[in-house]
């Protein structure tokens, strides 16, 4: 049986659009930021990638991450 979820990552097109999506379902905005190190290059197959992620938290303490 799942108990707790601590973290989910969603990969959205429209960043902003999604954002406004999840705070309406109760979500709060925690942090917004543009991440480009080579970790990501690695991890997405590419080479300089940027990805811009907002993390969201729920009323019961979970993350979630959406990934632009």
């Amino acid at each position: 049986m799942i108990r707790n979820i601590r973290h989910t990552g969603i990969v959205v097109r429209d960043l902003d659009k999604a954002i406004r999506f999840y705070e309406g379902l109760g979500f709060s905005m925690w942090k917004r930021e543009m991440e480009k190190v080579t970790f990501i290059d690695k991890v997405v197959g590419l080479n300089n990638a940027r990805i811009e992620t907002a993390k969201l938290k729920s009323l019961c303490g979970g993350l979630l991450e959406l990934l632009q």
